[in-house]
């Protein structure tokens, strides 16, 4: 991390990076090792990550004032660059070029009212998302680790420092949880086939 720091000028925006660096930096590993499946790749992906940060990007980070947007700022910078280098490396990227054409032709294919039902669909997972930053962190965290980026029960309980049956607990009341809270606000969730 003190190469980074020696990149930086300004001794505010140094603090900010030691901050990020360490509140987020398993976050962005998981999420990098789940895109590469490979722990030197993804460690490789975080670095590349904070130094760009580093170099040019610490006027846009030091802008953004939630610290929800600051880790979806830095997750989706991590996805990206994961993706990228998945690419650079040739891995079988032709195959997720046709789920993508997959998708879209099935997008045509459908009639109007399947299309709304479709949209409607993203719509309420959005909120949904939504809901669930608003809970409590001991349930946000555990919810979004798990079902967002996608982690097991035994990783998010490894992230968190807690037991695997904590995390499993938090996860059924966590959902419960957000169910009530979901009808509360009128959603709907979406039956998927």
């Amino acid at each position: 991390m003190l190469f980074y720091l020696s990149l930086i000028e300004n001794d505010v925006q140094k603090k900010l990076f030691e901050y990020i660096y360490h509140s987020y930096r398993k976050q962005m590993f998981f999420l990098a090792r789940k895109i590469l499946n490979n722990d030197t790749d993804a460690e490789d992906v975080v670095q590349d990550v904070f130094y760009k940060i580093a170099v040019k990007h610490m006027p846009t980070v030091e802008s953004i004032e939630n610290s929800e947007d600051l880790r979806n700022y830095l997750l989706k910078a991590t996805k990206n660059t994961a993706l990228n280098m998945k690419k650079k490396n040739g891995c079988d990227f032709a195959a997720s070029e046709k789920t993508s054409k997959l998708h879209i032709e099935k997008s045509k294919d459908l009639s109007e009212e399947e299309f709304v039902t479709e949209l409607c669909n993203k719509i309420t997972y959005d909120k949904l998302l939504d809901t669930m930053m608003n809970m409590s962190d001991t349930y946000k965290e555990v919810l979004y680790y798990h079902f967002v980026l996608g982690m097991t029960a035994k990783e998010t309980a490894d992230y968190l420092s807690r037991k695997v049956s904590t995390v499993k607990k938090q996860l059924v009341r966590g959902k419960k949880l957000l169910t009530e809270q979901a009808e509360k606000e009128g959603l709907e969730y979406a039956n998927k086939p």
